[in-house]
């Protein structure tokens, strides 16, 4: 283990001893007083609400030999206290101190030093390098993502007895990875790749690139491994910086290069070219993302002699921080967590991995991105236009800039019913459990600060306790739906729903409708039917699904709703389906061609003995829509005879219908 003295850095950081001894030896470095380890300096910073000063007593009594502070706040006395088991150092910033003290500690290691920087994937390349370096080397790597002026310094102070280091470096603004490359004095640097993130502050991605290169200043030998697949850095003039570029990449010819790539739900499988011989590795995690983290991370072991054997284990076993891609299915249905950050980059991998799977449907819930500045609305766009060119089914927005998303998606070609743009998580939820079907894959990405994990935990305990009802992905055929609503109906409704069926088919040919929809539309319309009120009120309150006033009084009428929600849970009946069971009973404005033939077939049928049924089959033979407002007539002639109240959605549907159609005539029903 490799000390520093008190002594030998004083004149470094300008510092004072207050109390204690010059000679005192530590070797890491510690910011917080409650965790401190006795071979750890402590460091109090100054923060916007307290000052760490005030904490070296608790940090004493938890081991600290030595406390870095800029403020002289202590009596006499506590001085003399604190002298018996420690030394005291004041200096003009701790942080500035903490900066210098590693650059001493690093200059006692001459080991290899691998630093990764890139707009988007820095975290998880650093994870799987360091389990690569592992295999030859005695690892330390960067914590978390402390890739900033304090997370650099600390992950160097906690070298130890350790014979490589890999370390993470992140930026908002040019200057500040000079600073830290400067620091770490990388014998080899990764560039992950170079987006939009902090676009915001720097103006342009060429300016990102500047600030990304400037890991080359702290380098003796300049050798720097760079996706190729990354239009900046395939372009990027290598005579500008005298350096050694080596590449990977999968879709651009490179020094590592992924072929034969096969990407499942939960990994990864390629080949690459070594030494002349076709080499096969496999990821954790699926996604070209980690197949790119993967080559990288082959060419560090490369440089630096891993065995490929060993190379090959490590990137299998590879544990990825946390957020990233991460895979779960609950009840049939994919949730993909990837929140820890968003960019166009990191957002437009996911949304193609999320294309790709071989499942049901598609559901991508996006937030804003964060540090785009000006260029918010052009990047948010750019997403809306890769959710539409990606065919997702269903797109959820959370925030104000991702409306944008949603807008562009549109222009794209999504229609209105499968985009919705949310103004917090809670009501993105909602949205959520609303569409939710098994079969599902949902894609939960944004920024950290968006807490898309509020969404993940509660859409995890919905499926868990409410999706276990609904089959979603795959539609039942005919007979098996045929058979489950016989076990659930009266002999008389039964043939009831035959009739319809037989009604559906007949305009279905007649108006051009999907006859197999159509059939399972009559068949099963009325499922719900026979149910006692008690249960239907149940079923829909269990699924916190609405009920109107108009229903708790008339309970009946819940048979539409409860019917339709059966079929969308047990037999997987598509959104337009659905839609037309609930509104077979009262109708609706703008219903849809499936809506009306249903809605008219339930009229017509030829178990039906009301006065003038033949005469509205016959006309809706002719004329489906002067069909659909006899029915509503009839419907509302009945309540009114019967001394019931009507729904005023009846009475609107009704009114639209009747304003579309200047031809109109008196009607068949004479009140």
């Amino acid at each position: 283990m490799k000390k520093l003295c008190v002594n030998d850095i004083l004149e470094r950081v300008n510092g004072t001893v207050l109390c204690g001894l010059c000679d005192a030896e530590f070797a890491g470095a510690c910011i917080d007083s409650r965790i401190v380890q006795s071979d750890e300096a402590y460091f109090a910073l100054k923060g916007e609400r307290t000052d760490g000063t005030l904490y070296c007593g608790d940090a004493i009594k938890n081991g600290a030999k030595v406390c870095f502070v800029e403020n002289n706040i202590f009596s006499d006395e506590d001085l003399n206290k604190f002298a018996k088991s420690a030394t005291i150092v004041l200096v003009p910033n701790v942080e500035d101190a903490l900066v210098e003290i590693a650059k001493a500690k690093r200059s006692l290691y001459d080991i290899p030093v691998v630093a990764i920087t890139g707009s988007v994937g820095k975290t998880s390349t650093k994870d799987v390098i360091a389990e690569v370096m592992a295999q030859k080397f005695n690892v330390q790597k960067t914590q978390g993502n402390k890739n900033n002026r304090l997370g650099v310094p600390l992950t160097i102070m906690s070298l130890r007895n350790h014979d490589a280091l890999v370390i993470e470096m992140g930026m908002n603004h040019l200057g500040e990875i000079h600073e830290l490359t400067n620091i770490a004095k990388p014998t080899l640097s990764v560039i992950s790749n170079i987006g939009t993130s902090h676009i915001g502050n720097l103006g342009s991605r060429e300016n990102i690139l500047k600030a990304k290169l400037e890991i080359l200043d702290g380098m003796t030998n300049k050798k720097v491994i760079i996706n190729n697949d990354n239009d900046m850095l395939h372009k990027w003039n290598l005579e500008d910086e005298n350096a050694e570029k080596i590449t990977f990449g999968i879709h651009e010819k490179s020094i590592y290069m992924a072929s034969k790539v096969k990407m499942t739900e939960e990994s990864n499988e390629f080949s690459v070219e070594l030494n002349s011989t076709e080499y096969k590795f496999t990821t954790q995690k699926p996604g070209e993302v980690f197949i790119l983290n993967a080559l990288s991370a082959i060419a560090v072991g490369m440089e630096y002699g891993v065995p490929i054997d060993k190379i090959q284990r490590a990137i299998a076993n590879a544990e990825i921080t946390k957020n990233r891609l991460d895979i779960e299915k609950v009840n049939d249905v994919l949730l993909i967590k990837d929140y820890y950050n968003a960019s166009f980059e990191s957002i437009k991998p996911s949304l193609e991995y999320l294309a790709n799977l071989d499942r049901g449907r598609k559901i991508a819930v996006l937030g804003d991105i964060k540090e785009v500045g000006s260029f918010s609305k052009e990047i948010h766009e750019k997403v809306g236009k890769e959710v539409a060119k990606n065919k997702i089914d269903k797109l959820i927005t959370v925030g104000e800039e991702a409306k944008n998303i949603v807008k562009k998606a549109k222009n794209e070609g999504m229609s209105n019913e499968d985009v919705c743009s949310c103004d917090s998580n809670e009501q993105a939820i909602e949205v959520l459990k609303g569409m939710l079907l098994k079969g599902d894959t949902v894609l939960l990405k944004a920024s950290n600060s968006m807490k898309f994990g509020e969404i993940y935990n509660e859409i995890v305990n919905y499926i868990s306790e409410q999706l276990k009802w609904k089959n979603g992905g795959k539609m039942k055929e005919y007979e098996e739906v045929k058979n489950e609503v016989k076990k659930r109906l009266s002999e008389k409704r039964f043939y009831h729903s035959e009739c319809v069926e037989e009604r559906c088919v007949e305009y279905a040919k007649i108006y051009g409708a999907d006859v197999k929809k159509a059939r399972l539309l009559g068949i099963a319309h009325d499922i719900a039917k026979e149910m006692s009120h008690e249960d239907k009120i149940k079923f829909m309150k269990d699924r916190n699904l609405p009920i109107s006033d108009f229903e708790l009084k008339s309970p009946g009428m819940l048979h539409a709703p409860v019917g339709a929600k059966i079929c969308e849970e047990e037999f997987g009946y598509t959104p337009d389906m659905v839609k037309a069971i609930s509104s077979h009973t009262l109708g609706e404005k703008d219903m849809s061609l499936l809506a009306e033939i249903l809605y008219v077939a339930d009229s017509t049928g030829k178990d039906r003995k009301y006065a003038g049924t033949t005469e509205v089959y016959e006309l809706a033979k002719k004329d489906l829509k002067a069909a659909v407002i006899e029915c509503m007539n009839r419907t509302i002639l009945e309540r009114i005879e019967k001394g019931k109240t009507i729904n005023v959605q009846t009475i609107e549907a009704r009114n639209q219908y009747i304003n579309e159609r200047k031809d109109w005539y008196i009607s068949l029903f004479v009140i």
